[in-house]
């Protein structure tokens, strides 16, 4: 399954805009765009128990509520955010083991996207990034010990950073 879409270019200023790569991280195994519409057209959706590799929810569950995580089910992404290889980026000494497992997974669908698109001549050319995300939780473990300061923490957890280091680890030059 394929998406190309071109919009006219006196709609949006004076250059067309194609959209010609897909790829996506979502819950219930998703990581294509074929495996999205597989999920979609057999009426399944991405709800699970909570994978032991996230926490152990018998621990945490409660009927009362009290002191406890009280679901039993969600939503969860199958990838396994430590292992992700980031060996074919520009990133020096310390700074893969200090970035959010979140920026980590973003330059991998990014890959992915650039490979589904059949793009290969990306370096340096006028591509725009544009990353719109939820949720802060590698952030929030960080800052609860106080000697954990690095140098990386600011481009390594802000969710404002995103776009910005897709488009320097890409050499993208964004749309002109």
């Amino acid at each position: 399954m394929g998406s190309t879409t071109v919009y006219e270019a006196e709609e949006y200023g004076s250059h067309p805009i194609a959209i010609v790569g897909m790829s996506m991280r979502l819950p219930g195994g998703v990581r294509s765009a074929a495996d999205f519409w597989q999920l979609l057209s057999e009426g399944r959706d991405g709800n699970c128990v909570v994978p032991n590799s996230r926490y152990n929810e018998e621990g945490f569950f409660s009927e009362s509520g009290a002191h406890s995580v009280r679901m039993r089910r969600g939503y969860y992404l199958e990838e396994d955010l430590e292992t992700l290889d980031t060996s074919f980026f520009d990133m020096e000494g310390l700074q893969p083991s200090r970035m959010d497992p979140q920026q980590k997974l973003l330059l991998q669908v990014v890959w992915d996207c650039l490979e589904n698109a059949g793009q290969v001549d990306w370096h340096g050319k006028p591509v725009g990034c544009f990353v719109g995300t939820y949720g802060g939780d590698w952030e929030e473990i960080e800052v609860r010990d106080s000697q954990n300061a690095h140098n990386f923490h600011m481009i390594g957890h802000g969710k404002f950073s995103l776009a910005n280091v897709v488009s320097y680890e890409f050499h993208f030059n964004g749309p002109r």
